[in-house]
């Protein structure tokens, strides 16, 4: 599942960026979308039912889009590129733990799945314990 497509970074980065950034490697961007939603996926799993819907969520297709620019530059990355990247994990990290909404195109808000995360030693207080009081 994507939330951007070839035609998402072509508009966002310019045809020209996009074409030389698969230099010669036939697919690359195809691979480098499908690599960040991935990642995307990943993280979002955890607190949404999944699959959303492909070409919905604004937020995560420029999140991708950003995700899979970075992987298509090699070592050499620019300070922009990486930032962008960075600030789109950190949009991402937010999204996946509720402190930022998840809205579609039309501006609805996506229902986050209720998570309830408990460790540590066993209660103390429970009913068969209290049993009698």
């Amino acid at each position: 599942m994507t939330y951007a497509v070839r035609a998402d970074m072509e508009t966002r980065f310019g045809a020209g960026e996009t074409a030389d950034l698969e230099r010669d490697r036939s697919g690359a961007v195809d691979r480098a979308l499908a690599d960040a939603a991935a990642e995307i996926n990943g993280l979002l799993s955890t607190s949404y039912d999944l699959p959303l819907a492909a070409g919905t969520y604004p937020q995560l297709a420029e999140i991708q889009c950003h995700l899979a620019r970075l992987r298509l530059y090699d070592e050499s990355a620019p300070e922009r590129v990486l930032g962008n990247a960075s600030a789109a994990r950190g949009r991402l990290r937010r999204i996946a733990d509720g402190r930022t909404g998840l809205v579609t195109g039309d501006g609805s808000t996506v229902r986050r799945e209720a998570l309830v995360r408990t460790s540590g030693p066993d209660p103390v207080m429970t009913a068969d314990a209290l049993e009698g009081f």
